[in-house]
């Protein structure tokens, strides 16, 4: 999980793997393709920008130089800072470096900005996991997290065919929800669901598909300048084209989808897979009112 935080103007906006992480802060850099800072504040890359400086903050970074000047923390940290409950393991494992739980919370979670869920069909979601995965299978192999490797014959397609593609997603379902043979590990962000203790305290939740249009709306409510809201919608919408376009191909494997109906990959998968992937992903389907295959 992606948080950015743009206090001048009292927003923050969760993201997620495969929901659009890499595109929006693209944007709120006002940059196209990039899913960070990262490659624009070092040296002799190809992509350095001295405009854009990055400075650690305590749990995270502040980037200024963009569009806007936005604070960022990666992980399911915010979940954990609402529950009173992580005060005391807090505690333990810090000691003299413990921070006050109110500290915390109002440091990743303040309350008086408006808060943006932003969310992703969990089927469309999980059709771009299997090729993210399957695109950098043969840069993790070494790690112990990536346990496909094994089941390579049965989840990579053969044939560049809608039909061997929709098998060997099936494989990778059957895989990971019902036989348990793929572990989450590092790579459980890609598809992990929505985490329960969000979805009763934003104050808008988005779905992906209307982010550029719905957070203008956002935008103008919270005074923003109107030359940056002119910027931001339209790396939006350059980002929204060029990540649509990329189909989740990496740096290694170019295996890509071979059709933009995403539902179509869910045809003739055997009921007892998709009850699995419901049942896994049922908060989410609840949540964002999608209905369930």
């Amino acid at each position: 999980m992606v948080t950015l935080i743009i206090d001048k103007y009292k927003l923050e906006l969760f993201t997620f793997e495969k929901m659009g992480s890499r595109s929006i802060e693209s944007a709120v850099l006002g940059k196209v393709g990039m899913g960070g800072p990262e490659g624009y504040i070092v040296p002799n890359d190809e992509e350095y920008d001295e405009k854009i400086k990055i400075k650690n903050i305590e749990g995270g970074f502040y980037i200024t130089g963009g569009i806007f000047d936005y604070r960022k923390y990666e992980g399911r940290l915010t979940e954990d800072y609402c529950d009173r409950r992580y005060k005391i393991e807090k505690k333990k494992l810090f000691k003299n470096h413990f921070h006050s739980s109110v500290k915390i919370k109002d440091r990743f979670w303040p309350e008086d900005y408006t808060q943006i869920l932003v969310y992703r069909d969990p089927y469309k979601r999980l059709v771009s996991a299997y090729y993210w995965i399957n695109n950098v299978y043969d840069i993790n192999h070494k790690t112990k997290y990536f346990k496909s490797k094994k089941y390579k014959d049965l989840i990579f397609p053969k044939k560049e065919t809608i039909t061997e593609h929709r098998r060997c997603f099936k494989n990778f379902c059957r895989l990971y929800y019902v036989d348990r043979k793929i572990s989450d590990g590092h790579l459980s962000a890609i598809w992990e669901q929505i985490p329960e203790n969000y979805l009763n305290q934003v104050d808008y939740k988005i779905n992906l598909e209307n982010f550029n249009d719905d957070v203008v709306k956002i935008l103008k409510k919270l005074k923003v300048d109107k030359d940056k809201i002119g910027k931001f919608s339209k790396y939006l919408d350059e980002n929204q084209f060029h990540f649509k376009n990329k189909k989740s191909t990496q740096a290694s494997y170019d295996l890509q989808r071979l059709t933009n109906d995403y539902y179509s990959y869910y045809a003739r998968m055997p009921r007892k897979i998709l009850n699995a992937i419901n049942k896994f992903y049922e908060v989410d389907l609840n949540y964002t009112g999608i209905e369930k295959l």
